[in-house]
């Protein structure tokens, strides 16, 4: 299920649309076990969400938290009192100010009154709670299932629920008191249990509980979520980064010992509105932590600003990517390919995000997220196909070696069998294969390096024109040359850029031309920037060059105009 995303605005739109369908309409924070109310364009917590309900029933199966849960909608049937209730939980995301975006989920409840006897199960007439189509369970089963619920049983700590509950009462009756959110991380954690089993890393999970309880440390609440993320509220004025930091180093220090080496790291969110829902405080804790990730010398890091505004953009990028990918706002660029005299060889299909006011959005601003978000591969079939159907059209006035280079991601091999895609764009468009360039990261092709070479096997023997892109940028050695059967090798502009011993850099340089002539490799050497570049690379071999001191990336129409027309 597709979970949908409203303003306050359109949410309470939508609410006010179904209480003529339910007797009860409400929008609750399962996490917190909160109302939330909304107002114009504002959102508070208000009463408890089991306000009509015994607590330790009502939460002992709520059909919210496990929406919230799954993105899936929950109902139940609900009895008490001799009356019968019909539950039904839809998770919705709720975007407030800033654009910060949380899970919520609507709570529609029908009321039918006497309509089966109830026995109710001792003299305080409990309520029980029947989930759609099971039976009634009993009242020891249910103490035992709530109790879980609010216990973590790997450790003993609170739950991840009956911290939010907490830690929400404790705002709640001091709500002008600022908090600090931390929430601690073993570094690289899933290499324990990978490597020593899942009893070791629940025997460390289990020691940095005890050790937190007995640190000292003077927080108000505590619990484990998730896999190794312990997460603590404390005062603002008891919060110590110092002293954080001596915990910190002192658990490291003693899991090492027994185990392998453990690094510790702490993000910490400053929370100054409390009405700001709990779970987008610890994301911005975990925010700050992820900052610091791999800086295996910092300890702690704080959620700051720049950090918000990156969030921002993120989420931005992601609710935005799909909708206008499909409005065109994503328009293939060109960047000329051409020898040392400037004669146009090829180009390099490059994407940019244009908005409707003419704002271009740099690629280094979206492409590692959606990257991350595993979107890119929907971008990159964009631009495959549009590069494949110029190559089409193009057929009677760029000659028959003018060629494409287009761009693979490595999570592209991932998501998409590239090799019957790319195969398929052939047939759509009735193009030769040696006129469309696949350009493939030398990064890629060093991690799982075996495997990475039988895909580049499956490509080359297909009869596709391989590029080893970015060569030089990142971990390749003249030395693995040998072992990567490609076609092409384009020599990145920080092998070409001014250092401080040009002998060295030009000693490189010509072992690279030296090796790519032996093994019968062409050569594009990319960043190109001034006339002394071209005359010193051309020296060393170098027969096709790509930068600005030739062009810039341009626009379709632009290239056709300045390379293809009939005056060009």
């Amino acid at each position: 299920m597709k979970v949908k995303e409203y303003t306050v605005p359109e949410l309470s739109e939508y609410i006010e649309s179904l209480r003529s369908l339910y007797d009860i309409v409400r929008l609750v924070a399962p996490e917190s076990c909160r109302v939330i109310e909304l107002d114009h364009d504002c959102y508070a917590f208000g009463k408890k969400c089991f306000g009509c309900w015994e607590r330790s029933e009502r939460c002992r199966t709520c059909t919210s938290a496990m929406a919230l849960k799954t993105s899936v909608a929950q109902g139940k049937v609900v009895i008490k009192k001799s009356s019968q209730f019909s539950v039904y939980s839809v998770p919705v995301r709720l975007r407030g100010a800033n654009d910060v975006v949380f899970p919520c989920v609507i709570e529609m409840v029908t009321t039918h009154r006497n309509s089966i006897p109830v026995t109710y199960t001792d003299d305080r007439q409990d309520t029980l709670i029947v989930p759609a189509g099971a039976a009634v369970q009993d009242s020891a089963a249910g103490t035992e299932q709530f109790t879980a619920a609010r216990i973590d049983p790997l450790t003993g700590l609170p739950s991840w629920a009956e911290f939010c509950q907490t830690t929400r009462d404790i705002f709640i009756r001091s709500p002008s008191e600022p908090r600090v959110i931390v929430m601690t991380d073993i570094w690289k954690f899933g290499l324990v249990n990978e490597l020593f089993g899942i009893e070791s890393g629940n025997a460390i999970l289990r020691g940095m509980a005890d050790a937190l309880r007995d640190s000292g440390l003077m927080y108000e609440t505590i619990c484990r979520r998730g896999s190794d993320h312990f997460i603590m509220c404390f005062k603002s004025g008891d919060y110590i980064e110092s002293r954080l930091c001596d915990i910190l180093q002192k658990l490291s220090s003693m899991f090492t010992e027994s185990v392998c080496r453990i690094f510790l790291q702490a993000g910490v969110y400053r929370a100054h509105d409390l009405t700001m829902p709990l779970s987008s405080m610890c994301d911005r804790a975990k925010l700050a932590l992820n900052a610091i990730k791999e800086k295996t010398k910092v300890m702690v890091s704080e959620f700051d600003q720049d950090m918000l505004d990156r969030l921002v953009h993120e989420q931005h990028v992601l609710s935005s990517f799909r909708p206008d990918l499909e409005a065109g706002e994503f328009q293939v660029y060109l960047q000329p390919q051409v020898d040392r005299e400037g004669a146009i060889k090829g180009a390099e299909a490059l994407v940019r995000w244009i908005k409707p006011d003419g704002t271009i959005v740099p690629p280094d601003s979206f492409i590692g997220i959606l990257e991350r978000s595993c979107l890119i591969s929907d971008l990159d079939r964009m631009v495959w196909d549009l590069a494949a159907g110029y190559l089409a059209a193009w057929k009677n006035i760029a000659g028959k070696d003018f060629y494409i280079s287009v761009n693979i991601s490595p999570l592209d091999f991932f998501h998409i069998d590239v090799l019957a895609y790319f195969e398929h764009l052939v047939r759509k468009y009735g193009i030769d294969k040696k006129s469309l360039h696949l350009e493939i990261t030398e990064s890629f092709m060093m991690s799982d390096t075996e495997k990475q070479l039988r895909i580049a096997d499956r490509l080359m023997e297909a009869g596709w024109i391989l590029e080893i892109d970015d060569f030089g940028k990142g971990y390749s050695s003249l030395g693995e040359l040998k072992d990567l059967n490609f076609n092409t090798l384009k020599i990145d502009k920080s092998f070409i850029d001014e250092t401080e011993n040009q002998e060295r850099s030009r000693a490189i340089l010509e072992s690279v031309f030296d090796m790519t002539k032996k093994l019968r490799m062409e050569v594009i050497t990319e960043g190109v920037e001034r006339k002394e570049q071209v005359e010193r690379l051309s020296a060393m071999g170098c027969k096709t060059f790509q930068g600005y001191y030739f062009d810039r990336p341009l626009p379709v129409p632009d290239f056709i105009s300045k390379y293809l027309s009939p005056d060009a």
